[in-house]
């Protein structure tokens, strides 16, 4: 659960860090600040964490930002698929 928000300025203008609590599967309490957020709104908010069990200090929020090479990476290989499909069924010339 996020328990409180730090508010930081910076180059980028200001940033959010969320101060998160949570509690391990072996009942271990742990806190630790977030990566940034663009919103304060996560306050008192119950969030998804993940972390390697053996370190559970280093944990994290999961954010768009894991996504992000995902998505890049199934965009442009919808793009080479689709052109593909139609240099294959005669729709373009080459």
């Amino acid at each position: 659960m996020v328990v409180d928000i730090e508010m930081k300025s910076g180059s980028n203008g200001m940033r959010w860090y969320p101060k998160v609590e949570f509690e391990t599967l072996e009942g271990q309490k742990i806190a630790f600040s977030a990566s940034p957020v663009n919103s304060p709104k996560l306050k008192g908010r119950s969030v998804k964490v993940i972390y390697m069990p053996d370190n559970p200090s280093e944990a994290e929020i999961p954010s768009v930002d894991h996504w992000i090479g995902a998505i890049l990476i199934f965009f442009f290989a919808a793009i080479l698929f689709g052109a593909s499909a139609l240099f294959y069924l005669g729709f373009v010339k080459p």
